[in-house]
C-alpha cells in the first residue's frame, strides 16, 4: 500500500491523521456513501454531563463505523453508545487532562459494530466542562 497526503494550510498544535485498513468488507466499495461522513459540533459551555453527538443510519444491516470526539478542554473518557472505546491518555486512573494541557491528546475515539440496520447516535462521557467539540463519524459494509 502507498499514501500520499496533500495538503495546504498550516498544521495546528494537536493535529491527528488516523489511518484504518478495511479488509473483508462487504460489496466494493466498502465506504457506506449513503450516509458518507456524518459530523457535528457544539458546546458545553456549563454543566459537565454527557455529550450526545452526531447520529448517523448506514444502509446496510452489517458493518463497522468509525468515530472521532475532538475537544477543547478537559477529556473524553468513554462512550454510552455501544462501542469500542480508544483513548490516548489514562482515564480509568484519574489522570485526566488539565483545561489546558499542551499535549492535547484528550480527545475520544470509538468503533462501532453493528449487525442490525438503524440509527447509531453517539452519547460520549467527559471529565468536565469540554468547551467547543467536533464530533464525525462513517460506516463501512460488512459482508
Amino acid at each position: 500500500m502507498t499514501v500520499t497526503i496533500n495538503k495546504t494550510g498550516v498544521d495546528t498544535i494537536g493535529s491527528t491523521l488516523i489511518f484504518i485498513d478495511v479488509s473483508s468488507c462487504g460489496p466494493q466499495p466498502c465506504f457506506d456513501s449513503g450516509p458518507g461522513y456524518a459530523g457535528a459540533t457544539g458546546a458545553q459551555t456549563q454543566n459537565p454531563g454527557n455529550v450526545t453527538g452526531v447520529s448517523i443510519t448506514p444502509t446496510t444491516s452489517a458493518g463497522a463505523c468509525f468515530a472521532s470526539m475532538a475537544v477543547d478542554a478537559h477529556t473524553i473518557t468513554g462512550i454510552l453508545t455501544p462501542a469500542l472505546f480508544l483513548s490516548s491518555v489514562a482515564t480509568r486512573t484519574g489522570n485526566v487532562e488539565d483545561a489546558d494541557f499542551p499535549d492535547d491528546e484528550n480527545n475520544g475515539y470509538a468503533v462501532v459494530y453493528y449487525s442490525t440496520a438503524g440509527k447509531i447516535t453517539l452519547v460520549w462521557q467527559e471529565s468536565d466542562i469540554l468547551n467547543n467539540w467536533a464530533n464525525g463519524i462513517t460506516c463501512y459494509k460488512g459482508q
